[in-house]
C-alpha cells in the first residue's frame, strides 16, 4: 500500500492532510484549522507552537516556562498529588463548564488547548493574601515539611469548585486519596478540609472557631459585585485577571503541531490520520495521558493524536433498556452517570456496585480525566494488569463496539477485545444491557495494598442467576466469574462457570465441589513471569498466597448469598471492612498551662503560610542558574553482571543532549557514599545488582535526559539469577550476605522440653516514599563547588564530593535550607545526587541539576 507524506506546511491557518493509497476514497483530505495550542495559567495566555517539544509535561512547563514552582513534583505518575493543579474546560457534548483537578505530571502541555489552569500560585500568595484553604490548613496545623501542602490545597479547592452543591466530609476524605502524603499524623489535614464540608463534626466546627483571623472572616475584596467574596476569589493584579476567557472561547477544536500531534474533534479525522501513518512507525491516542503513569514511555512516540473532545466518543446514550458510553467518556462521568441510572431505572440498579468499585480506582485527578477506553487500552497493551474496570466490564457483560478504518463495526466482549490486533482501529462505545431485579447476585471486590490509589492484588467480580424463590440459591445459567492479579492469561474460571449450573452454593457438599473445582483452576503465575506491576517476589504476594485470596473471595461472596440459611458465626465474613468503616476522626489534646504563656502557648507553624502558598522554596525550586543543565542517570536493568559494552551514540545524537558520564570520568574516587561498605557512584566492569547506576546522560532539562537514557544500549554477559529475598539467602547457605544481629540469653535455665516454640518472623524492606525526590545542584565556584543540597547529612555529602571530584573538603559548600520529608532517608542516599551532580558539573565546569527518580528511592 503507498503511504501519503504527512505535509509540513500550514496555510491560512490551515493544516491539510492529502491522503494517498487504497483509502483515497473513504478518506479524501483532512483540514485542521489550528497550528498551535492556547490556554491559561493563573489567567494569563499562554500559545504552545512548535517550540515547545511534543510530550512535554504540563507540570515542567509551569515550573520552567511560566516561572511558577509552587507546583511540585516527585513520582512523575500521578502517585503522590504533589503537581495537582485545578483546570477548568468546556465539556465537548454538553458544553458545560467543568472544574477539575489534574496531575500536571502526567498531562501533556499540548492537551491543555482550550483549559483555564489554575496553580497554588493563582489562589493566594504573601502579596495578594492568601486563600481560606491555604491559610486554614496553615491555622490548623495541617503542614510539616511542607511539600506536598501545595497540592493537598489544589486537590481540595479543585473539588470545591468543582461541586458547587454541598459536599459531606465522607466525600471529602474520598477527595484526598490522591495526595499520598500522612504527616502530621494526618488528623489536622482532615480536620481542615472537613471544615469546609456541610456536615462536620462539632469539634472540628469549635476548633475552626477558636482560631483568630480564620473562620467566618469576609475577603474584603468586592469581586463578586458589591459583597465580600469569602475568600474565594482571584486576587487583583493583573497576572490574577482572567483576560483570556474570550480567546479560549475561540480556540480551534482542530489543530495540528509538528506535524506530529493532532488534536482532532470528529471519528473521520482519527482515521483520515491513522492512514497517513507508516506502519512501521508508532501512535498513542491521546485522551487522559495516564496510562504513563503506570507503565512508563519507553521508546519515543512518533504520532500523537489527541481524541478526547471528539464528540462520538464523549456522548451517552440513555434508554430504559441500554446505555451506551463513547469511549473517551471518563471514569468520573462514568460514575456519576451510573448513579443516576441505578436510581432512574431498577432494571440498572447493578450499576451503583460497579460505582463503589470505581471509587477504589485510582483518585479522584486520575478519574478527571482518564477514559474507559483508555484503561482498557492499557490492558490490552499489558495483559497482566490487573485493570478494575476491565474485570467489572466483564462480569456485567458489557460489550465493545470498534470500528475499522474501512468503517466496519464490530460489537464484541471485553475478553474478546484482548485478543483483538487493535493498530488504526477504534474503541467507539461501551454498552451496558438491563438486569431484572431479583434474579441476580453480584459483588465484586478488590485487595490492594492500601484502601486508596493502588492496583490490586487479586481483584475478582461475580454475577450469578439464581431463582428467586429458591432459599438455596440454585444456579440457574452459566455464571460469570471473573479475576484480576492471577495470572497475564487468566480471565474467566471458565470449568466452574459451567459445572455450577444447577448446584446449590449454599449446600455444603455443592460448596465444597465448588471450591475444588476453583482451586484446581486457579494457576497465578509467579511475579516473575508476569512482570506485573504490583507483584513483587516478596512472600506476601506470592503465587501461594494470591490463589488463597482468590478462593477466599469466592468464599466471601458465597457467605453474602443469604443471611438467613448461613451460620451467624459466619455471617462477617461476607463483609468488606473497608465499606463499612466510619469517616475518618480523631482528637488530640495538649495540656498547657495559660500562667506560663506565651510559653508552652500553642501557635501556628512560622512558615506554615508559606507552605500552603508554594512560596518555601526547595532544592529543585532554585531560579535557574544561567548554564543550567540536567542530568538523568543510567541504572542497569539487570544484575549482578558483567558489563561487554555501552553503546550512547544514539542518544548523544539528540538535540540538547550535552554529555555522557560514567565512571572512567570521575576525576577523583568512585565512592558514592562509604558506611558499611564502598558504594560505587558508576558501575565499572561489572553490575552487582538491577538498578546500580552505569552513568549519566547531561541535557537541556529533565525530559531530554530522561528520554535519552532510554536510547543507550548496554550489552551483559555472565548474568547471574540475583537473591533478592531473605529466604532464598538463607537457603542459598551463602552466609557472607547473613549478618547476625542482636541475640536474646535466657535468663532462666528451664529443664529441656518444658516450654519450646519454634518459628520464623519475616520483616520485609523498608521503602521511603518522601514527597521530595532525592535532589542536589552543583555550581561551580571560584574556590571549588557550591553543592544545595535536600540532605539530612551535609558533612557526609561534603566529604563524598569532595572525594569524587578530588577537592579538599573545605572547597566544597553545602547548603541546605530545607528537606521536602526525610524520616532518614536523606542521611547516607542523600549523596547520590549530590555526588552525582559533582562529578557532571566538574567535567563539563557547568551548574548541574539532579533530581532521582522515584525507582531509585529506596
Amino acid at each position: 500500500m503507498e503511504i501519503g507524506q504527512i505535509g509540513d506546511t500550514v496555510k491560512g491557518g490551515q493544516f491539510t492532510l492529502q491522503t494517498m493509497g487504497a483509502h483515497t476514497s473513504l478518506h479524501k483530505e483532512l483540514e485542521l484549522k489550528g497550528s498551535e495550542v492556547k490556554f491559561s495559567i493563573n489567567g494569563k495566555l499562554y500559545t504552545v507552537g512548535k517550540e515547545v517539544p511534543l510530550g512535554t509535561r504540563l507540570v515542567d512547563y509551569v515550573r520552567d516556562v511560566a516561572g511558577l514552582k509552587g507546583t511540585k513534583y516527585m513520582c512523575r505518575e500521578g502517585g503522590c498529588g504533589v503537581c495537582t493543579v485545578m483546570v477548568k474546560s468546556s465539556h465537548p457534548v454538553t458544553k458545560e463548564e467543568l472544574v477539575y483537578s489534574v496531575n500536571a505530571c502526567l498531562v501533556f502541555v499540548q492537551m491543555c488547548n482550550g483549559w483555564a489552569i489554575t496553580t497554588i500560585e493563582g489562589l493566594g500568595s504573601k502579596k495578594h493574601g492568601y486563600h481560606t484553604v491555604q491559610s486554614r490548613l496553615a491555622n490548623m496545623n495541617g503542614t510539616q515539611c511542607g511539600y506536598c501542602s501545595p497540592g493537598m490545597v489544589m486537590a481540595m479547592q479543585s473539588f470545591l469548585e468543582g461541586h458547587k452543591e454541598k459536599v459531606s466530609k465522607a466525600e471529602i476524605e474520598a477527595a484526598l486519596g490522591g495526595n499520598i502524603c500522612r504527616c502530621t499524623g494526618y488528623r489536622p489535614i482532615l480536620d481542615t478540609f472537613q471544615s469546609f464540608a456541610s456536615d462536620p463534626s462539632e469539634r472540628v466546627k469549635q476548633k475552626c472557631l477558636d482560631i483568630e483571623d480564620l473562620c467566618n472572616k469576609d475577603c474584603k475584596k468586592p469581586c463578586n459585585g458589591e459583597k465580600p467574596c469569602n475568600g474565594n476569589c482571584s486576587f487583583e493584579g493583573a497576572e490574577f485577571v482572567d483576560a483570556s476567557a474570550l480567546e479560549l472561547s475561540q480556540v480551534p477544536c482542530s489543530v495540528a503541531l509538528n506535524d506530529k500531534w493532532f488534536i482532532v474533534s470528529t471519528v473521520e479525522e482519527i482515521f483520515q490520520i491513522f492512514d497517513m501513518i507508516p506502519d512501521d512507525q508508532n501512535y498513542m491516542l491521546v485522551a487522559g495521558s495516564t496510562a504513563h503513569g503506570v507503565y512508563r514511555i519507553r521508546q519515543p512516540i512518533v504520532y500523537f493524536i489527541q481524541i478526547n473532545n471528539v464528540t462520538t466518543l464523549r456522548k451517552t446514550d440513555v434508554t430504559p433498556d441500554s446505555l451506551v458510553m463513547g469511549a473517551s467518556t471518563t471514569l468520573t462521568e462514568a460514575m456519576d452517570l451510573f448513579d443516576k441510572m441505578s436510581q432512574k431505572y431498577s432494571q440498572f440498579k447493578y450499576l451503583s456496585i460497579l460505582t463503589d468499585h470505581l471509587n477504589k480506582v485510582a483518585h479522584h485527578a486520575v478519574r478527571n480525566v482518564g477514559t474507559i477506553g483508555g484503561n482498557l487500552a492499557i490492558k490490552h497493551a499489558h495483559p497482566e494488569f490487573p485493570s478494575d474496570l476491565f474485570l467489572l466490564l466483564e462480569t456485567v457483560g458489557a460489550t465493545l463496539t470498534i470500528r475499522e478504518s474501512s468503517g466496519l463495526e464490530s460489537t464484541i466482549s471485553p475478553a474478546e477485545f484482548l485478543q483483538t490486533n487493535m493498530n488504526k482501529k477504534l474503541i467507539i462505545s461501551i454498552t451496558f444491557s438491563p438486569k431484572t431485579k431479583g434474579t441476580y447476585y453480584l459483588r465484586t471486590f478488590k485487595i490492594m495494598p492500601r484502601a486508596q490509589n493502588a492496583h490490586a492484588i487479586v481483584n475478582a467480580g461475580f454475577l450469578f442467576n439464581f431463582d428467586p424463590a429458591d432459599k438455596m440459591k440454585k444456579v440457574t445459567a452459566p455464571p460469570c466469574i471473573v479475576y484480576g492479579g492471577i495470572s497475564s492469561q487468566f480471565v474467566h474460571a471458565t470449568n466452574l462457570e459451567q459445572q455450577v449450573v444447577g448446584k446449590s452454593l449454599l449446600n455444603q457438599e455443592d460448596f465444597k465441589s465448588a471450591i475444588n473445582i476453583l482451586s484446581a483452576e486457579l494457576k497465578p503465575s509467579n511475579s516473575e513471569e508476569i512482570g506485573s506491576i504490583h507483584l513483587t517476589p516478596e512472600p506476601e504476594f506470592d503465587a501461594t498466597y494470591r490463589k488463597n485470596l482468590a478462593l477466599s473471595l469466592f468464599y466471601k461472596f458465597v457467605l453474602g448469598l443469604s443471611k438467613d440459611e448461613v451460620s451467624p458465626k459466619y455471617i462477617s465474613g461476607a463483609q468488606t471492612i473497608q465499606d463499612e468503616r466510619p469517616v475518618s476522626d480523631g482528637q488530640l489534646h495538649f495540656n498547657t498551662d495559660k500562667k506560663m504563656w506565651p510559653l508552652t502557648k500553642p501557635i501556628p507553624k512560622i512558615d506554615g503560610l508559606v507552605q500552603c502558598a508554594g512560596e518555601a522554596e526547595y532544592v529543585n525550586d532554585i531560579p535557574r542558574i544561567e548554564g543550567e543543565l540536567f542530568a538523568a542517570v543510567l541504572m542497569a536493568d539487570r544484575g549482578p553482571a558483567k558489563i561487554k559494552s555501552i553503546d550512547a551514540s544514539k542518544a548523544l545524537k539528540q538535540p540538547g543532549v550535552y554529555s555522557f558520564i560514567t565512571a572512567k570520568d570521575i576525576p577523583g574516587k568512585n565512592i558514592m557514599v562509604e558506611l558499611n561498605e564502598a558504594e560505587k557512584i558508576f558501575a565499572e566492569d561489572e553490575v552487582q545488582y538491577a538498578g546500580q547506576f552505569i552513568g549519566a546522560i547531561i541535557a537541556d532539562n529533565i525530559q531530554t535526559a530522561t528520554e535519552a537514557i532510554e536510547l543507550i544500549k548496554v550489552t551483559y554477559s555472565e548474568l547471574k539469577k540475583p537473591q533478592i529475598s531473605l529466604r532464598k539467602i538463607v537457603e542459598s547457605g551463602n552466609t557472607s550476605r547473613v549478618k547476625k544481629g542482636a541475640e536474646i540469653t535466657a535468663t532462666t535455665v528451664k529443664p529441656p522440653g518444658v516450654h519450646k516454640f519454634k518459628g520464623t518472623v519475616e520483616l520485609g524492606g523498608q521503602y521511603y516514599y518522601t514527597m521530595e525526590p532525592q535532589t542536589a545542584l552543583c555550581v561551580p565556584s571560584e574556590d571549588g563547588v557550591d553543592v544545595f543540597a535536600a540532605s539530612q547529612w551535609v558533612t557526609l555529602v561534603q566529604e563524598m564530593v569532595a572525594g569524587a571530584i578530588n577537592l579538599s573538603n573545605n572547597r566544597v559548600n553545602v547548603k541546605t535550607r530545607r528537606v521536602g520529608g526525610g524520616y532518614g532517608s536523606k542521611l547516607s542516599r542523600s549523596c547520590f545526587p549530590a555526588v552525582i551532580a559533582a562529578v557532571c558539573s566538574s567535567n563539563i565546569n557547568k551548574p548541574v541539576k539532579v533530581v532521582m527518580p522515584i525507582e531509585t528511592m529506596s
